[in-house]
């Protein structure tokens, strides 16, 4: 399977204070796997900061989606009548320094817009970028994939999130088993017909697992779910990580991302538990016993099939 961006999700806060050299190895990491695309979520908020990125990451053959930061526009700031000039002024200020060798491939400006009203922002946004030469790029959930299609058709990059494989037992009853990857299929078939035709089309699909309540990690990296704690997503097969990437590309996905890459695996705690992490500290988010409110991504016991799987799709080494 060939799809012309070969990508991760990297959250911001599991790179966005790492050293330059161990930031480097985590791109040569991504190299070896083949892994031409990162989609970055809050991650930098000055020109300089991205414009190392992506020397680093094109020295390794690798582009970058910038997001997202000061510049997006969200459900919770589309009621104020300036978000969309403050956005662009915004986005103005980061790339007016940056030498065009140096840009990121696009700015994030949308993650998972759920509202007409944040849509219709949105759209309003990348139509203003367009026409001064900022590329943009935004995600959504399926059910609101055709609205940014309608919405939002100056975007240079359109994509879905959907993570079909949830732990049985929830009250929502979400679909199992071979129902789950048809499911899956058929919103990868919705997007790429929602697409704008000069929009690239992109699926991030599932390679983590996640829960609510207290957990571990083990010395192996192993987790441990503690009484009182709920699965929500669980972990992908190696064959359900290879299948998501096929499905994709075989509807016509122009790239496929892995949500989420990560240091060994991330916990978010209760956020008032979060301390700040000092620059240059190479583990941004300790592991703390009893964390409430927890997701981990590709923690240690799950990356080696996962890696061996993108390896598969990718066709690098893991």
């Amino acid at each position: 399977m060939t799809v012309k961006y070969r990508g991760v999700y990297w959250p911001g806060e599991t790179m966005r204070y790492l050293r330059t050299e161990t930031l480097a190895e985590q791109l040569d990491e991504l190299k070896r796997a083949n892994v031409n695309l990162v989609w970055i979520t809050n991650g930098y908020e000055h020109p300089g900061e991205w414009q190392t990125l992506v020397r680093l990451a094109s020295d390794r053959g690798i582009q970058v989606l910038a997001g997202r930061g000061s510049w997006y526009v969200s459900d919770k700031n589309a009621s104020n009548p300036e978000t969309v000039n403050l956005a662009f002024a915004r986005l103005q200020l980061l790339q007016a320094p940056i030498p065009q060798e140096d840009l990121p491939l696009a700015w994030v400006i949308g993650d998972e817009p759920t509202t007409f009203q944040a849509l219709t922002k949105l759209g309003q946004l990348a139509g203003l970028c367009k026409g001064a030469g900022i590329k943009t790029a935004a995600v959504t959930v399926p059910a609101f994939i055709e609205d940014m299609g309608k919405l939002a058709p100056k975007l240079d990059f359109f994509a879905m999130d959907h993570y079909p494989f949830f732990a049985k037992g929830l009250p929502s009853n979400p679909p199992q088993g071979l129902q789950a990857i048809l499911t899956y299929s058929n919103q990868v078939a919705k997007m790429i017909k929602a697409c704008p035709k000069e929009a690239t089309s992109i699926t991030i699909c599932q390679a983590f697992q996640s829960w609510e309540g207290p957990a571990e990690e083990e010395a192996d990296g192993s987790i441990t779910l503690l009484p009182g704690a709920k699965p929500i997503w669980r972990p992908p097969t190696y064959w359900e990580v290879y299948f998501q990437a096929v499905i994709a590309g075989w509807h016509g996905s122009q790239g496929v991302v892995f949500f989420a890459y990560g240091l060994n695996g991330y916990f978010v705690p209760d956020p008032n538990a979060i301390a700040p992490f000092p620059p240059g500290n190479a583990v941004l988010v300790r592991t703390p016993t009893n964390a409430t409110v927890s997701l981990v991504s590709w923690p240690r016991n799950l990356k080696g099939y996962i890696w061996k799987a993108m390896a598969h799709v990718f066709g690098g080494t893991p």
